[in-house]
């Protein structure tokens, strides 16, 4: 984590080096910082109430991403559905199976991933629109 001199911190988000590309490639004008700084507003945000069109990107998504329909997201369902969306590494899946899957069973449950999808709603958003 940096320190600036003007005391705000910054870091960057585990799901940002993923997310990024793809979000730039699709919106020209979001750049590292704006992206960055999006991922963190929305990663501690309050959560509210679910917002009916939340529910239904949150379960397309979990849905695209859980390609044998057993209820649940292993590293392989999630690291191809991640190939397909661009390049992404072995290290950036397991990163994100560490951050998702809280219970540590090797897959993300559908309440892991709804969690995680109501801690960062901006994130998820913007993942549905590639979806």
């Amino acid at each position: 984590m940096e320190t600036s001199t003007d005391m705000t911190l910054s870091f960057q988000h585990p799901l940002h080096c993923i997310f990024s590309p793809l979000l730039q490639g699709m919106v020209p004008s979001f750049s590292n910082e704006h992206v960055n700084e999006m991922v963190i507003q929305t990663s501690n945000s309050i959560m509210a109430d679910d917002d009916p069109q939340d529910v239904a990107d949150r379960e397309r998504i979990f849905k695209h991403f859980d390609s044998n329909g057993d209820g649940q997201i292993s590293s392989q369902e999630l690291g191809e559905a991640l190939k397909a969306l661009g390049s992404v590494t072995p290290d950036e899946v397991q990163r994100m199976m560490d951050e998702i899957d809280t219970d540590g069973d090797g897959f993300i449950s559908h309440e892991e991933f709804t969690d995680f999808a109501r801690a960062n709603r901006g994130l998820v958003r913007d993942v549905a629109k590639i979806f």
